[in-house]
C-alpha cells in the first residue's frame, strides 16, 4: 500500500498449509524480510520440509514482493 492508501502489488507466500507471518521490518536495501510460522511441508515456496509443529519461516522480498 502506497502513501495515499493504494494497493501497489499483491504476492503469497508459502505452502498449502497453515503459514503466519508476525512480522515485517524493513531491510536496508529497500525491501522486507517477510518473519513467521509455518506448518506447510516442502512446496510452493518453501524449499525445505518442516522440523516439528510449528517451524520459524523467514523471507526476504524487495520492494516489489519480489523473493
Amino acid at each position: 500500500i502506497n502513501a495515499s492508501g493504494s494497493k501497489v502489488w499483491d504476492k503469497r507466500f508459502g505452502g498449502c498449509i497453515s503459514d503466519f507471518c508476525y512480522g515485517v521490518p524493513a531491510t536496508a536495501g529497500g525491501g522486507y524480510l517477510l518473519a513467521g510460522l509455518s506448518i506447510s511441508a516442502a512446496q510452493g515456496d518453501k524449499s525445505e520440509a518442516g522440523r516439528g509443529d510449528d517451524d520459524f519461516w523467514a523471507i526476504k522480498i524487495d520492494a516489489n514482493g519480489n523473493k
